[in-house]
């Protein structure tokens, strides 16, 4: 069965890669930016969760003792605000509770999504992940159409939003890895990663356009989550219907896609010699031998595991120079 999307399978017998590249150039910028520009709106809509609830003197506070001052009512921005966000003694802490709920679950949803981008096809992974990140989006928005109050349900929201919009960056890594060389590769990733700043701009314009007194006033702030959901949801979709994720879908061969670094490497096949002076030469039956143990085909590509990516030398590299740096340190104070 081809893994091609639908929409590009009547282009299938084209060998003009750079249409195939400018597609997938464009269509992971537009995804990307579509993650961040999602991620925006609760950095914007704080101010209208919590706005302006400054304590006067006889306002309501949870361990006021003193009775003999009567309770003032509180300005009216703070009225419009939301429970439970709308506490002026708790409100900070409720804030960083919500940035830190998001940002473990990143954090640990970014070593499963990289496992799990290498294991099935990134068009399946991206569109899940895309239509599940729009989904909580709009689900902390809805605690306003639902009338919720309850701190745990924002949590619990930003939990899973964390970990579904780590699908992000693996995914769209792996598409740009899969169809441009290394050639060129610093100015074409250059421009293609400003993706992350138009969407902290986009998204901020957009969850601010509805954060005037008249929208907050009207309970209306919960528009600034459900749109920049509805956007990369749709993207999404489209996403189902047109990427790509490996040119081997549409019968693209890496010298095709490649002409200069395949030219490059047959030139530099042709001039080596076939068989070094320091090598000896194989045996008969070493000949017939496999590879790898259980005879699986040595030009199969095959998913690294996390353990295995901690035997290679490079990964452990950091944690050798940063103890010799200490070391080194600690032998010279006590020395001097």
């Amino acid at each position: 069965m081809s893994k091609a999307p639908l929409l590009i399978l009547g282009l299938r017998k084209t060998t003009v890669s750079s249409r195939y590249k400018a597609l997938i150039w464009v269509l992971t910028f537009l995804v990307y930016l579509s993650y961040h520009l999602s991620r925006r709106p609760i950095t914007v809509v704080k101010n209208a969760l919590y706005s302006n609830c400054t304590l006067t003197p006889g306002s309501w506070h949870p361990n006021r003792t003193d009775t003999s001052i009567p309770e003032l009512p509180l300005n009216e921005s703070c009225l419009n605000s939301w429970a439970p966000f709308n506490n002026p003694s708790t409100h900070d802490d409720y804030f960083g509770g919500l940035d830190v709920a998001y940002l473990i679950a990143y954090a640990v949803g970014m070593f499963a999504s990289g496992h799990i981008a290498e294991r099935m096809n990134l068009r399946y992974f991206l569109t899940a992940g895309m239509l599940l990140s729009g989904l909580m989006t709009m689900a902390f928005g809805f605690g306003y159409l639902w009338n919720i109050h309850s701190f745990a349900y924002f949590i619990i929201v930003q939990i899973i939003c964390g970990l579904v919009q780590s699908s992000g960056w693996p995914g769209v890594v792996a598409c740009m890895g899969n169809w441009f060389g290394k050639q060129r590769r610093g100015l074409i990733m250059g421009i293609w990663n400003s993706h992350t700043s138009l969407g902290n701009i986009f998204g901020g314009i957009i969850a601010s356009a509805y954060l005037t007194s008249y929208w907050t006033e009207h309970g209306y702030w919960w528009w600034s989550f459900f749109y920049p959901g509805l956007i990369i949801m749709v993207l999404g979709v489209v996403v189902f219907f047109l990427l790509v994720p490996h040119p081997d879908d549409v019968g693209i061969t890496p010298e095709i896609l490649h002409p200069a670094e395949a030219l490059r490497q047959s030139e530099n096949s042709e001039h080596s010699p076939l068989i070094n002076d320091t090598e000896s030469v194989v045996d008969s039956e070493d000949e017939h031998e496999p590879m790898f143990e259980g005879g699986s085909p040595a030009n199969e590509m095959q998913a690294v595991s996390f353990i295995g990516a901690l035997k290679v030398p490079v990964s452990i590299l950091p944690f050798y120079v940063n103890s010799s740096f200490l070391l080194n340190y600690l032998l010279s104070v006590c020395w001097s």
